[in-house]
Order: C-alpha cells, then structure tokens, then sequence
C-alpha cells in the first residue's frame, strides 16, 4: 500500500529526531569521560602484577566501546521508547486506522484496465447511483442529463416547445427520479447539488451499493465493549487479591489483573486514534462499496468498453438512436456524448 511509505519515512524521522534529542547528552558525556580516562594506568590499577600491552589497551578500548553502545541502547529504548510512549500510540493508532479504511474502501480506479463487454442496461439502479458507484464523483451536466434522458424514457416527463413537462405517470418513480420531478419549475430543472448528491448517497446505501457509517459505529462499539470486559476483569482480579489468602492464588489473580489493565491502558488510546483517523476518513470518502457494489461497477466497465468500442454513440444525433435510447443515456452517463449534453444543457440550472 502506498501509505506505508511514507508512515515508515515518518517513523523513521521521529525515531531519529528523538534520538539524537535524547541520546546526544548521553553519548557526549561517554565521550568526555573517554577522553578523561588514561585507558593504561587504569589497567595497571586494575592489573598491577600485569605488563600492560599494546594488545591489552587495544581490548580495553574495544570493551568501552561495547559498553557505551549498551549503555546508549538500554537509554534509547528507556527514553525513545517508554518516555515518547504517546508518540508511538498515536503513529500505531494513525496507521491502525488508516489501514482499516484502505482494507474498506475499494480503489477508485480498480477496474479501470477491464477489457471485458456487458450488454446489458442496468434499468434496476437510477444513473445517478450507478454514476457514483463507477467513479465516486458526481460529473455534472453529464449525470443530470442522463437523469433527465431517463425520466423521458420512463414516460415520466416530455419535452416540448423547448420546455420539460411532466407527465401523469402509472409506475412509481424512485427516490433520485421523484427529487429531480419535484424540482422541474417552470420547464426547467432546477437542482441544487448538495441536495442531489445526498440524496444520490441516500439512495445508493439504501440500494447496499454502499456502505454507510455503521461499520464505524459498530467498530466503535465492539472497542467500547472490550475496553470496559477487560477493565472489569482487572477490577475484580485485583479486588479479589486482597480476599484470597493462597499465595499462589494472589499471585494468579495479581497477573491477570496487572496485565488487564496494562492492556486497557495501551489498547484504549489507540483504538481511539484510530478510531478517529477512520471515521475522519470515511466521513471525506464516503465512496466505500459494498461486494455488491463492487459487481455493479465491474458491469459498468463492461457496459462502458460495450459503448465505446462497439455502438459510436458520440457521433450520433437523438433522432438517429430510436433503437438505443436506453444506451443513449449511457453513453451520455459515461461522458461519450457531448452532443446530447449541449442540447440538453438549456433545460438545466444548477445552484
């Protein structure tokens, strides 16, 4: 995934900037007691019976040196790593999150190298639906176009002396169709794009081509759920310690008890990091499709390769398409009709 890199880069930069932080008084208070030190005579007092060799300072100088390293590294995970110890809760809880909606959300491109063909209209999902299941954007005019080519096609509206007119209708528009109806005023369809795209969402997540906020919401309750069994379970053993008189008992109870609440401590501000990263995530891409999603936009492509390769909609007039009005919409939907747009551009406002 493309996020690790740049998360390893981030670590790595904090672990040396810490590092040097902390570890800089240290190593150059070794180096100043090296330098103070005369490596022979300490040897000779250590060794006095001993003819102090070349050989002999040599390993001395060698074993400081291992000593300084140890000393340096027990320091280091001391300092860097148990005195930063929030530092490390937000990176693990920023990357926990991030990889729970990387794994959630599909990538927006991931069909876009299909070669493969679908024929067949997709008359059971409203374009607008299918427009953001295919590239997680609303690409207006081409969506309210093809929303309006749909209507027409249902019999739900008509257009005549360069205005809409809606008709009296038997079937049951659904719920983007009967919003786009409710805002034709006057001929014109007038829509207001924060109310159209929710509703577009509205209407996918109803459709489960989307996922909605519960998956966060039940991951918020399952992380509620186990921090409060684990605090629970190291209440009780340590209250249950002073009760038991088997020291072997205690000891158990003692061990459970310590370790749960250890967990909890580190377990709860990570899970809540991440939890927010996630949520802050899903809330800026509300784009996360469902498997069913996922085989819906697979057919788009293959409807998309179909259009494009095969029937030259872009370089057709409406009147010269009585046999393909429904991939007219289409054809319009994916933006290979810039002729129809133009158009129908007259009959649209958009605020």
């Amino acid at each position: 995934m493309f996020y690790k890199i740049p998360f390893k880069l981030i670590v790595i930069v904090v672990i040396i900037v810490l590092g040097v932080k902390e570890l800089t008084p240290i190593a150059t208070e070794l180096y100043e007691e090296y330098e103070s030190t005369n490596i022979q005579e300490t040897l000779q007092e250590e060794m006095p019976d001993k003819v102090i060799t070349e050989n002999d300072i040599s390993q001395a100088k060698i074993n400081y040196f291992i000593g300084s390293v140890i000393i340096v590294f027990i320091n280091f995970i001391f300092l860097v790593g148990i005195k930063y110890y929030w530092v490390w809760f937000i990176l693990l809880g920023f990357y926990l999150g991030r990889k729970k909606f990387i794994k959630t959300k599909l990538n927006k491109n991931d069909f876009n190298h299909y070669q493969g063909y679908f024929r067949e209209i997709l008359s059971k999902y409203s374009v607008d639906v299918l427009s953001y299941i295919d590239q997680f954007q609303f690409r207006y005019p081409s969506i309210l176009v093809a929303m309006l080519l749909q209507l027409k096609h249902k019999n739900f509206i008509t257009i005549e002396e360069d205005k809409i007119i809606k008709n009296d209708f038997t079937t049951t528009p659904n719920c983007s169709e009967e919003y786009l109806l409710n805002h034709i005023e006057n001929g014109i369809l007038n829509v207001s794009k924060s109310q159209f795209e929710s509703q577009t969402l509205k209407s996918a997540v109803e459709e489960k081509l989307l996922k909605s906020d519960e998956f966060s919401k039940n991951t918020f309750q399952r992380f509620v759920s186990v921090s409060f069994i684990l605090f629970i379970v190291a209440f009780l053993c340590l209250f249950a310690f002073s009760f038991i008189l088997d020291n072997n008992i205690q000891l158990i109870l003692f061990l459970i008890g310590f370790l749960s609440f250890i967990i909890v401590m580190i377990y709860l501000p990570i899970k809540i990091i991440s939890w927010i990263v996630y949520v802050v995530h899903v809330s800026h891409n509300p784009g996360v499709r469902t498997k069913k999603g996922e085989e819906i936009n697979l057919r788009l492509e293959g409807l998309k390769n179909f259009l494009k390769d095969f029937s030259t909609l872009d370089q057709k007039t409406q009147e010269q398409l009585v046999l393909w009005d429904e991939y007219l919409i289409y054809s319009v939907l994916f933006e290979q009709n810039e002729k129809i747009v133009s158009e129908y551009m007259k009959y649209i406002k958009i605020s």
